[in-house]
Parts: structure tokens; C-alpha cells; sequence
């Protein structure tokens, strides 16, 4: 087995001087935490990315180069990977994940170069797999892979985890549908899909139920016939790597060089990429409010502003260095003098001596993003503390301020708070500073990175997609084999797109001459028990099928007829049924095209004839409003096909079939349904004698799949001779 690891950049770099091509690593936890876990786990990497330098240059060292793994970059050119990587990846998806919509350039050239960077890659990482690989696919700028390597190589396991935040359904919005579309239909061909915390996990579920009309259970998405999981992995770092940095010789003088140019001063450290996630504006607005609320530490403090140079090609990103400079030059020359500058400011990369230089002299270090999907400077900063010593201040709008409790806690956009938590550090006694310094550090020291990437392959190496497999010609004679050996047979066939076809009129959807043959026959064998569970009244099914002879569910578990009609809910309340049809009746107002059906214990709303767009859209907006209304109350929402049903909690077909149908003495039972609601049976039977048969081509507990109704027919018909 080997690893196939798909980011946009590199773990290396390669650069030219004196005739000669010098490799050097490039620094990040994500290669840090990938290659320690190749160390340990003894297997295979390879690496592919979009290269950064030139392919004569690659060619001239590819055999030569000695890193302990393969690399394999992609060339894009300069003209796809602008518009690609600048263009849609950082100027269309990353904004709006970010929640800045008004920084959105879309363009269709963009959407081009992204749909043809994607389809490279997915022929790279094609030409690289073989069976048993796990494929581990990394960022926003390959949202879409998955689902182009699923065409290819369908039984590869795909993992593919977002480092940044993903956003509310109302930001996705924004795009096309059309791209809304491509987006979710190839992200969700992974079979894990990983996040950093839960809230934007739960932002992507509820986001693929609106955009696609999938359904979900737990954690899981079920799309098309895949189960795809969703799960949550807060990245974090190399602990003893920082904290042993404290006492490394370049650390301790890099610190002691630090503190000697500062004296008694307080020092207040900020180090971030250029970026308008930062929020570096409001930052230098709240050590300004800081300085003027509490003018007692005028002359005290000093702030230590680093930004790392980053995409300085997008306009954005130079606006917002302009922006930073501006507001330094006006508080420097605003609250300075000729003695003291309250902002030391320096556009440049930090060595890794540097940067664990300044972690560790600063009394406070200061982490305001906007939005961030992690923020691993904040970890960084709590393990490199060995003194046990230094506050942390870290904005709630970061991931790492669901780990990080210790931490002094604000809201980016409220200078007055920061202003305030400013003060509040920079007091803060030597003892609470190393009670809650270990408390994080005691987190992080069982968090490592190393543990963040062995959880989530082994998570993929476990991984199994479940599905229903086919009843061709070869399973249905095992099963005809099995049947004809059993001495007593139990049927639980349901009725709407099962032994008939659906239909825009729920009226005309009745059975057929040929079924209601099959069912004689069947019921005509004393071996077998037939019992059509369904989620139609019971007026329905008397109509049809009352004088056949076979035992009837109507309401999915809520009625039963075995000789007589009888109901198996004793308690019943109209007044839930009223809330929910009012609900139901402005949908019906909105689309004339959709009607209420309205049970004794439920009542359904059916958008059989609404076009697939509309009946997404306004599907998925009816399940949301009908969760909050249904949270805390004894009923059940199902998401159907084509419908959506509210019920008693009670009016269950597993639950039916567990107390009212399934007896010890049966030796075969074949169940069959297409809908959600038919997942219960199916999860009841888990025997060798058991068959279960969904019909249709989604995601299903049953072991059998048939693609319609027809195929239904003719297999219950094989079974219907045999004796």
C-alpha cells in the first residue's frame, strides 16, 4: 500500500545558483505530519502537487534527488496556473469560505482553468494508483478531484480534508448553480470528507442536502449509491519540536538579542501571513484603543507586527499591505515619540530561530483572523512556551479556539474587547499564566500533529462502502436455491416504487394485473406469508388488496390487518398535524403543482411533478423548517422520494415487523423497498436467511439491489412458481 498525497504545493523547492539545482524542504505542518507518519508507519508516499519552478529543472534532478519518498509535480503553465490558483481557487472560493463575498472575482475563464487543473491532476494521480492505494486529497483547490478519479478507478478509497473554514449555506448560494453543482457532485465521490471543526462540518452537510437533495444520517451522506462520512480532525503540531526549541543555541540568542533591545518593556507579538483573513487592521485599531484607554502603558509596551509575505500578486493582498502600513505610520506618529515606538514592524519571513525566538520573549502574543480554519501560530506559540510563561490572546473565530480554553477569548471585530483582554494579559500573574500555559500544553502534547494524520488514514483504511450489490442472474438463483430449501417463507414487500411504479397522481398509481397474479400465486403456496408494508392509508390498501389475502401495514407501522384491522398507536394528538398541514399548505400555494396527503398518525407533502431544480430548492427548505419545528417533540420527519412526511414516532416498519410480524420459526424472510423508510426493515434483518432487496440506485442497508419495479416483478415472479 502507498500513500498518493494531492496538495497544491510542494513539500520542496528547487532553485538554480552557480550552475547547480539546489532542493530544499519547504516548511508546514501538513509535510511535517505527512512525512513523520511515512517514518513511523513504514509505507509508501507519494507526493504530487503543482510545481513552482521550471520542468528542465525537474528533469535535471529528479533521478538524483534523495528525500525518502516520490515526488510527482504537475506543470501547468503560467497563464492555467494563474488563473487556476489566483484566479477561481483565490479569488472565487477561497473569499467566499472565508466570508468576504465582496472580494469575489468570478469569471468563467477562471472556472475553465479550474475544471482543466483538476482534470491534470486527476490524470496524474490516475497514472500513480494502484489498487489498494489510498488517495489523501488535500485543500479547496481540488474540490472536485475526487469525483474525476471516481470515474476512473471507482473502488479507490479517497480521502479528502479542507483546511480552511467551510461557510454557511447562504455564502454557497452565491455561485451558479451550475458550479454549485460540480462542486458537491465530485466533492461528495469521497469516501471521507474532513474538517477541522464541527461547525463547519455541519455547514457541509446542511450545505449538500440544499445543493444536491441528499439525505443524511449522523455523520453521514448518503449520494447516489454512496455513503460518504464526514468527520472531524483539528490539525495541530509537532509539540516537542517547539518546546524543545526553547533551549536550542540560536533560540536562546536570537531571545537574549530580543530582550536586550526592549529592556523593561512589555513586548506584544503578532506574526501572520498577508492576508484580509487576519484581520490585522482591527488589530492595530485595538492596541490603539488599548494605548489610549490605559495610558499607563504608554512608553511600556511595544508591539512586534510581522507579516509574512503571501500572494502579493492578488490585488486584495497589496491593497491590504497599503491599508497595514497606513494605519502603523498614523498610531506610531499618533501616540510615538522621539524615545518610543509603539509598533515595530517588519514584511518579511521569519527563520524558525526567529520565530521561536519571539514566541518565547513576548509577555502576550496577539491572534486576531476574522476567519481562520485552524490557526496553527496559536499552538505553536503554547507549545514553544517551555518557561510556562506568556498569555495568549486568540479571536473565537479561529478552529483553535475550540481547543485552546485557556487562552483569553475575544471577538475580532470588538476593539473595545480586545483592548480590554490586552490589559487583562499583560497583568495577568506569573502563576495563572503557568496554570493555564500547562493546562494547553498538556493538550497539545497528546494532539500532535502525527496523531492528527494516523487517526485520519487509519480512518480511510477502515473505510467501507456498504452498498447494496446487484441481484443478477448468479445471486437470484442462490436466492430461488435458498427459498425453494425453506419450509416457511415471509414476505415484506412495500408498495410505492416497489410492486408499482411511482406516479405524478398518487391515485393512478395502482397495481397491476401481473402483480396482483404474482401475489396470488405466492399466497396460493402455504409456505409462504405475504405482508405488504407500506406507507398508504389503510382505505388504499383495503381497496386493493383486501380481498387477496395477504396481511397489510398501512402508515408505515401506524395500522396493521391480519384478519381484522387494528390500530397499534393508542395515543393520538390532531393538534401537531394542523401545525404541520399549515406549514405544508403555503409550499402548495408556492407550487400548485405539489398537494398534501393526510393520514390518520401522518401526513406527507408530495412534489412528485415539481422539476428537479425547483424541488431541491424548495425541498430542502421545507426539512430545515420542519427540524426546528420537530426538535423536542414524539414525531419523525422522512425525506422521501419525491415527498417528505411527517409521522408518529411510533409508525415504524422495523419496529412493526420486530413486535408484529417476525415470528422464531420462519427460515426465510425477503424484504423489499425502495424508500427511506424501508432502511428500518432492512437494519432489522441481519441473517443468513434473511434477503434484502432495495430497489433503485441509492445508498442502502439492503444486501440485493434491483434498478425499478419491473425487475421486482419478474423476480417475484420466479418466485411465485417455485415451490
Amino acid at each position: 500500500m502507498k500513500i498518493i498525497n494531492v496538495s497544491y504545493r510542494l513539500p520542496i523547492s528547487l532553485q538554480k545558483e552557480n550552475g547547480k539545482v539546489h532542493v530544499s524542504n519547504t516548511a508546514g505542518g501538513l509535510s511535517s505530519a505527512i512525512l513523520s507518519y511515512i517514518e513511523k508507519a513504514n509505507c509508501e508516499l507519494v507526493w504530487t502537487g503543482v510545481a513552482n519552478f521550471e520542468p528542465n529543472l525537474w528533469h535535471e534532478i529528479k533521478d538524483k534527488s534523495r528525500v525518502g519518498y516520490e515526488l510527482a509535480p504537475i506543470f501547468l503553465g503560467k497563464q492555467l496556473d494563474k488563473h487556476f490558483y489566483q484566479g477561481f481557487s483565490n479569488a472565487v472560493i477561497y473569499p467566499l469560505f472565508t466570508y468576504f463575498p465582496s472580494f469575489v472575482e468570478y469569471k468563467e475563464e477562471y472556472l475553465t482553468a479550474y475544471k482543466t487543473a483538476n482534470k491534470l491532476m486527476a490524470e496524474k494521480v490516475i497514472s500513480l494508483y494502484k489498487k489498494g492505494d489510498i488517495i489523501w486529497i488535500h485543500d479547496y483547490h481540488f474540490i472536485p478531484l475526487a469525483g474525476l478519479l471516481r470515474k476512473e478507478i471507482g473502488d479507490a478509497k479517497i480521502m479528502f480534508f479542507l483546511h480552511i473554514p467551510f461557510p454557511n449555506y447562504e455564502l454557497i448560494k452565491l455561485l451558479p448553480q451550475e458550479t454549485q453543482q460540480y462542486l458537491f457532485t465530485n466533492l461528495l465521490a469521497a469516501d471521507i470528507v474532513g474538517f477541522h471543526t464541527w461547525e463547519y462540518a455541519l455547514h457541509f452537510i446542511e450545505t449538500s442536502e440544499k445543493v444536491l437533495g441528499v439525505t443524511q444520517q449522523g455523520f453521514s451522506i448518503y449520494h447516489k449509491n454512496r455513503k460518504v462520512d464526514v468527520g472531524v480532525y483539528p490539525i495541530s503540531i509537532d509539540f516537542e519540536k517547539f518546546y524543545q526549541a526553547y533551549d536550542l543555541p540560536d533560540t536562546k540568542i536570537t531571545r537574549e538579542e530580543i530582550l536586550s533591545n526592549y529592556g523593561f518593556k512589555k513586548i506584544i507579538f503578532s506574526v501572520d501571513r498577508l492576508d484580509y483573513t487576519k484581520g490585522v487592521v482591527y488589530r492595530l485599531n485595538a492596541y490603539e484603543q488599548f494605548l489610549e484607554k490605559y495610558p499607563k502603558w504608554q512608553n511600556k509596551v511595544v508591539f512586534i507586527l510581522v507579516i509574512v509575505p503571501s500572494r502579493e500578486e492578488i490585488s486584495k493582498y497589496a491593497e491590504r499591505k497599503t491599508m497595514i502600513e497606513l494605519a502603523i505610520s498614523r498610531i506610531n506618529g499618533k501616540l510615538g515619540n522621539y524615545n518610543w515606538t509603539p509598533i515595530i514592524f517588519q514584511y518579511k519571513s521569519l527563520s524558525h530561530s526567529e520565530l521561536i525566538a519571539l514566541y518565547t520573549a513576548c509577555n502576550l502574543i496577539l491572534i486576531s483572523p476574522v476567519r481562520d480554519g485552524m490557526n496553527l501560530v496559536a499552538k505553536e506559540f503554547v507549545a514553544s512556551r517551555k518557561d510556562k510563561q506568556g498569555v495568549l490572546l486568540l479571536s473565537e473565530l479561529t478552529g483553535a479556539s475550540r481547543e485552546l480554553h485557556d487562552a483569553i477569548i475575544f471577538h475580532p471585530l470588538d476593539i473595545h474587547q480586545i483592548a480590554t483582554s490586552i490589559e487583562k494579559g499583560l497583568t495577568m500573574k506569573p502563576m495563572e499564566q503557568k496554570t493555564r500555559m500547562e493546562s494547553m500544553q498538556k493538550y497539545l502534547a497528546r494532539n500532535t500533529v502525527f496523531n492528527w494524520a494516523t487517526k485520519i488514514i487509519d480512518e480511510i483504511k477502515g473505510y467501507e462502502n456498504t452498498n447494496s450489490i446487484p441481484l443478477d442472474w448468479d445471486k437470484r438463483i442462490q436466492v430461488l436455491h435458498q427459498f425453494s430449501k425453506a419450509k416457511k417463507r415471509l414476505f415484506l414487500l412495500d408498495y410505492d416504487g416497489t410492486l408499482a411504479p411511482f406516479n405524478s397522481n398518487l391515485d393512478l398509481a395502482i397495481p397491476s394485473k401481473e402483480i396482483i397474479a404474482i401475489l396470488k400465486a405466492l399466497i396460493n403456496n402455504p409456505k409462504n406469508e405475504i405482508w405488504i408494508i407500506s406507507g398508504r392509508d389503510k382505505i388504499f390498501l383495503e381497496k386493493h388488496f383486501g380481498n387477496l389475502g395477504v396481511n397489510l401495514v398501512a402508515e408505515h407501522g401506524a395500522e396493521i390487518k391480519k384478519g381484522e384491522w387494528k390500530t397499534t398507536i393508542l395515543e393520538e394528538d390532531g393538534v401537531w398535524m394542523n401545525d404541520i398541514e399549515r406549514i405544508f399548505q403555503e409550499y402548495v400555494e408556492l407550487h400548485n403543482d405539489t398537494f398534501i396527503e393526510k393520514k390518520r398518525f401522518g401526513i406527507a407533502w408530495h412534489y412528485r411533478k415539481l422539476g428537479e431544480e425547483k424541488g431541491i430548492c424548495s425541498s430542502r427548505e421545507l426539512v430545515s423548517i420542519l427540524k426546528k419545528y420537530l426538535y423536542n417533540k414524539k414525531l419523525i420527519l422522512m425525506d422521501g422520494n419525491k415527498t417528505i412526511e411527517v409521522k408518529h414516532h411510533l409508525a415504524n416498519k422495523g419496529d412493526i415487523c420486530k413486535t408484529h410480524i417476525i415470528k422464531e420459526d420462519i427460515d426465510f424472510i425477503l424484504a423489499i423497498g425502495d424508500a427511506k423508510t424501508d432502511e428500518d426493515m432492512f437494519a432489522l434483518l441481519t441473517e443468513s436467511h434473511h434477503i434484502t432487496i432495495k430497489v433503485g440506485d441509492s445508498y442502502s442497508k439492503a444486501n440485493y439491489q434491483l434498478d425499478n419495479t419491473e425487475l421486482v416483478k419478474s423476480f417475484l415472479s420466479q418466485l411465485s412458481t417455485a415451490h
